[in-house]
């Protein structure tokens, strides 16, 4: 194929080729970030090992209502915009230690990752299905100080 065709392909085809560079855009922004960013999301058993070899602090970022509901035994519930407006003094001593973010959105606990990464937290990790997925494999939560299951 020679430019010509190409160019004539793409005038003819504006729409299809503004949809073909965006989709471009999307996942090379979405390779990079992720390459970026490292490997990021881990399945329950890598967390439960994680918490119990390697002291992860489990954080839960959904409202304080849906914590109370049923939460990871001892983790923190810090709510988003405390992250945002960078208000993480209870967070701080933890800076050596892994993370874990839990929420309902995973794409959100990702966006909360990075904040916390520009914060200076080395090893941050978001549970893959967040405390959906935490249930539905009958995996214990907390509530109100009673256990779950």
């Amino acid at each position: 194929m020679c430019i010509q065709e190409i160019t004539i392909f793409l005038q003819r085809h504006i729409i299809l080729s503004i949809i073909w560079v965006l989709l471009l855009i999307a996942v090379l922004y979405t390779t990079i970030n992720s390459w970026l960013f490292g490997s990021s999301e881990i399945l329950r058993d890598t967390a439960i090992y994680l918490i119990n070899k390697k002291n992860a602090i489990v954080i839960d970022i959904r409202s304080q209502d849906d914590y109370h509901a049923g939460h990871i035994t001892n983790s923190i519930n810090v709510s988003i915009e405390e992250i945002k407006n960078n208000n993480i003094c209870q967070l701080k001593r933890f800076k050596q230690h892994p993370l874990i973010i839990v929420h309902d959105n995973n794409v959100l606990a990702h966006s909360i990752k990075r904040y916390l990464y520009k914060l200076k937290f080395e090893e941050i990790y978001v549970l893959h299905g967040g405390i959906v997925g935490w249930k539905s494999d009958n995996f214990p939560l907390l509530l109100k100080n009673k256990a779950l299951k």
